[in-house]
């Protein structure tokens, strides 16, 4: 089994799935032989109805990805009487997120060729993606990871199988890590801005919203990070484009984290501002977009507008979207829905028009944003010292207690000077506080020492 790939702008072939040519930095995608007609296997509820428009492989890894609904918006009726704005609610994916729709393809294709370990470099939703499919596979996964995942995702990604290695701040960072790491060990570049399977997998987004609207839509809100999902939606339009089937592209509008938004400052001509950490939406941090020209080049020839969205406005959004659609949305996705907002408000979105917003992934795996403090940070100092854990474990049963009762019932064989030591970091953490009781200090549980405890167990 060989696919071959080809260079957008001068054609030079690859017989391996990379994204940016070698020769002269334009895309590299799969050019699939188009059916003369719309054929989907209506029996089949995935992405794999669209078989006829992806890639033949010899070994599908599949977990029923896709066929994700088409939801009317409740929200945008009672807040601009907007009636034709529909939630592509990819929350319904196996792992709670449109990443799965690349990594089945990924995967697909790294068991095709016969590889045992893979690697990709993730902010989160692809990183637990391609963990679950690599799972189903019986392969080996290495995933590198920003500091800033949310802890949900790291969940995910370490509960599949996968080894994971935390490597710098933003998506970029980690990039190259896995770069560098597959190129030293051979193992299969799995992460969705290097592979261009990924777009396979997601092009079918727009073959979906086609299918089940009947039609093509004024609009697509899109969150973005890299450019990956508009690009790859883009392309699924195009190809429906080159079959007749529609007359033209719909308009698009990417948004952003005003805390890193190098695509939207480049599509408005506005200066870029540097990284703020306090402002950036998880899942949408790229400093160095690998689809910014590709996206810049385009604007040409479709419309695509910008959007700025705050991170207070975007969690914020997920309360309103949880209680009046019943959608509970990571911030990512809400920052969409935020972004078409913003546009009705400017009158770029007219109140007739068929909007489409994709809501990316579930809110249950961004569950940290309800949280005053990282439950990672609050890990940190347990983590190979099971002599606090056991601490925190005896004041639950016991209740307040003196340092040197705490040494004696423990019987541990550390000594109790050790213990005091113990006991004064996790004071200074907050997990438990000093009291006075029958004219001795003691120390008991504090709210967060319960909370840390009952993650613990």
């Amino acid at each position: 089994m060989e696919l071959k790939f080809h260079c957008t702008m001068c054609n030079e072939e690859y017989a391996e799935p990379i994204t940016i040519c070698r020769r002269c930095s334009g895309i590299i995608v799969y050019k699939p032989k188009l059916p003369t007609s719309f054929k989907v296997y209506e029996n089949v509820k995935s992405l794999w109805r669209y078989e006829q428009f992806l890639p033949k492989l010899p070994v599908r890894i599949t977990l029923d990805e896709g066929y994700t609904p088409l939801v009317k918006s409740k929200t945008a009726a009672k807040m601009f009487g907007h009636v034709k704005v529909y939630l592509k609610d990819e929350t319904r994916n196996p792992t709670g997120s449109f990443r799965d729709r690349a990594a089945s393809l990924i995967v697909s294709h790294a068991v095709s060729v016969n590889v045992s370990q893979l690697i990709c470099a993730s902010d989160g939703n692809h990183g637990a993606s391609i963990a679950a499919y690599a799972s189903r596979a019986n392969m080996e996964c290495y995933v590198i990871v920003p500091s800033n995942v949310d802890e949900g995702k790291l969940a995910q990604m370490i509960a599949y199988g996968a080894k994971v290695e935390e490597y710098g701040t933003l998506l970029d960072d980690a990039l190259d890590r896995a770069i560098s790491i597959a190129f030293k060990k051979g193992y299969y570049q799995a992460s969705a801005e290097l592979n261009t399977l990924s777009i396979e997998g997601l092009k079918t987004i727009a073959y979906e919203i086609y299918e089940f609207l009947g039609g093509v839509p004024d609009w697509i809100i899109i969150p973005t990070g890299s450019g990956l999902t508009f690009y790859s939606i883009y392309k699924g339009f195009t190809e429906l484009l080159e079959l007749d089937l529609i007359d033209s592209i719909p308009c698009f509008a990417i948004v952003q984290s005003s805390g890193c938004s190098p695509i939207v400052t480049k599509l408005k001509g506005i200066k870029c501002t540097e990284t703020k950490k306090k402002s950036i939406i998880k899942g949408l941090n790229v400093r160095e977009p690998i689809f910014l020209n590709e996206i810049l080049r385009l604007s040409t020839k479709v419309r695509i507008e910008g959007v700025l969205v705050d991170y207070s406005e975007a969690v914020s959004t997920i309360l309103t979207l949880a209680r009046n659609e019943g959608l509970f949305v990571e911030p990512a996705a809400s920052a969409a829905f935020v972004g078409y907002m913003k546009l009705v408000k400017e009158g770029i979105i007219d109140r007739n028009d068929t909007v489409i917003i994709l809501l990316t992934g579930s809110g249950l795996k961004s569950i940290d944003v309800f949280e005053g403090a990282s439950r990672r940070k609050q890990l940190t100092i347990l983590k190979s010292l099971d002599t606090k854990a056991l601490i925190l474990k005896l004041l639950k049963v016991e209740g307040p207690l003196h340092g040197y009762a705490i040494w004696k019932k423990l019987k541990l064989k550390v000594t109790v000077q050790a213990i005091y030591q113990h006991l004064a970091e996790l004071e200074s953490k907050g997990f438990i506080k000093a009291i006075q009781e029958d004219n001795r200090k003691k120390y008991k549980l504090t709210e967060k020492g319960y909370k840390l405890l009952e993650m613990i167990e």
